[in-house]
C-alpha cells in the first residue's frame, strides 16, 4: 500500500470540541489514565467542509433528501413535478436505497450533483424503458470531478453497489497529557431588571477541557487511484485534490461551541511521511501521558523517538519525510502530493 501519513500535535486552550451524550468533552482511558478525545467522524466533517470552502471538486453532499435533490435535477430537466419524483423514486428503489414513509432516504446518502446529473440524464436517454433504471444507476457509481470528497471519505449504502471505501483513514485524537473535564460556571444579567431586585437571570454551567491532541490520518494512494475512486481524473487533478484534503485535515478544528469558546488553534508539530506499508498510529509514544509546563514540546521530543525506535526495530522503509515547523505548510504538503502517482 502506497500511503500518505499526517501525524499532527495540537494543542488547545478552553473548549468543548466534541460532546458526549451528556453534553460533556469526550474523553477515554490511555495508558490508565483519562484522556480528552474528539472522534474521527467529528474531524472528519470539519475536513470535508474546509475543503468544500477551497476546491470546487470537493462538492458532494451527505443527506436524508437525496430523493428530493434527484426529483429537483429532473425538474430543471424539463420533467413536469409529479413525473420526475416518479422517476427519482424508481432510480432510488433501482439503487436499493431505502425510502422512509415521510419521503425521504433512511440514511444519509453522499452525492454530488454532478452525479444526478448524468443519472437523471441517462435514465431520459434510454430508449429502452426495461433499462432505464439500470442506466441511471451505473451513473451514480461513476466518479465526477466535482464529487472527489466521495473517493477520500467513503460511502455506505447498506446491501447497494453504490457503497465505496473510502480512501483516507482517520484516528481519534486523543490527548497526549492527562485530561480531567472542568466545569465553566456562568451567570446571565437582565439588562432591563429593575434595579430593587437583585440576582441574575440565568445560571449554569458548561463542561469543558484543555487537551494537547495526537492526531493521525493516512491516505492509500493506491485505493484512490483506482477505476471506483479517482483514476478516471488527470494527475494533475488528482494531485490538486490530493493537496486540498492534507491542507483541509492540517487547517480544519471542529466548530462545537465556536461562539462562546472558540479554541481554533493550527497545529504545533506536523510530521508528514510517504512511504508503503500498513497505516501505523503513533500513538503509542504517548502511552505513558506527557507531563509538564509544555506537553506539545514533549510531546514532539517523545513522538520522534518513538518514530525512529519503530523504524529501526523494523525496518520500515520511507520515501519522503517531512515537518512543520522545519518547513512551511505548503512545502510540506507539494512534497507529500508528488507521490500521487
Amino acid at each position: 500500500m502506497n500511503l500518505i501519513e499526517l501525524h499532527m500535535l495540537q494543542s488547545f486552550p478552553v473548549n468543548c470540541l466534541n460532546r458526549d451524550q451528556f453534553g460533556s468533552p469526550k474523553s477515554t482511558l490511555f495508558g490508565g489514565v483519562p484522556r480528552a478525545r474528539v472522534s474521527s467522524q467529528c474531524w472528519k466533517r470539519a475536513i470535508r467542509l474546509m475543503a468544500r470552502e477551497e476546491n470546487e471538486m470537493f462538492s458532494g453532499s451527505r443527506s436524508k433528501y437525496f430523493l428530493d435533490r434527484l426529483s429537483e435535477v429532473l425538474r430543471e430537466m424539463g420533467q413536469a413535478e409529479k413525473e420526475a419524483g416518479s422517476i427519482a423514486e424508481k432510480i432510488v428503489t433501482g439503487a436499493k436505497i431505502k425510502i422512509d414513509k415521510g419521503g425521504v432516504v433512511k440514511n444519509l446518502f453522499y452525492f454530488s450533483d454532478l452525479e444526478l446529473q448524468a443519472a437523471a440524464r441517462a435514465y431520459l436517454e434510454c430508449e429502452d424503458p426495461k433499462k432505464q433504471v439500470v442506466a441511471a444507476v451505473k451513473e451514480l457509481g461513476k466518479v465526477v470531478r466535482d464529487g472527489v470528497d466521495i473517493s477520500f471519505f467513503g460511502r455506505m449504502v447498506a446491501d447497494s453497489d453504490l457503497t465505496l471505501e473510502g480512501a483516507a483513514m482517520f484516528s481519534h485524537a486523543i490527548s497526549v497529557n492527562r485530561v480531567d473535564n472542568d466545569l465553566d460556571f456562568f451567570t446571565a444579567v437582565d439588562d432591563l431588571k429593575p434595579r430593587e431586585q437583585t440576582g441574575s437571570a440565568h445560571m449554569g454551567y458548561i463542561p469543558f477541557n484543555t487537551a494537547c491532541y495526537y492526531r493521525y490520518v493516512a491516505l492509500n494512494l493506491d485505493l484512490l487511484a483506482d477505476g471506483d475512486h479517482l483514476g478516471g481524473l488527470s494527475l494533475e487533478e488528482r494531485r490538486s485534490a490530493v493537496e486540498t484534503f492534507l491542507r483541509a485535515c492540517v487547517t480544519a478544528s471542529p466548530a462545537a461551541r465556536k461562539n462562546s469558546m472558540l479554541a481554533n488553534t493550527l497545529p504545533g508539530f506536523i510530521l508528514g511521511i510517504a512511504r508503503r506499508g500498513a497505516p501505523l498510529s503513533l500513538a503509542n509514544a504517548f502511552e505513558t501521558p506527557v507531563r509538564g509546563v509544555s506537553p506539545l514540546t514533549k510531546a514532539k521530543e517523545e513522538l520522534l523517538n518513538h518514530w525512529k525506535n519503530l523504524r529501526e526495530l523494523y525496518g520500515i522503509p520511507v520515501e519522503c519525510e517531512t515537518s512543520l515547523p522545519e518547513k512551511k505548510l505548503n512545502q510540506i504538503v507539494k512534497e507529500l502530493a508528488d507521490y500521487v502517482k
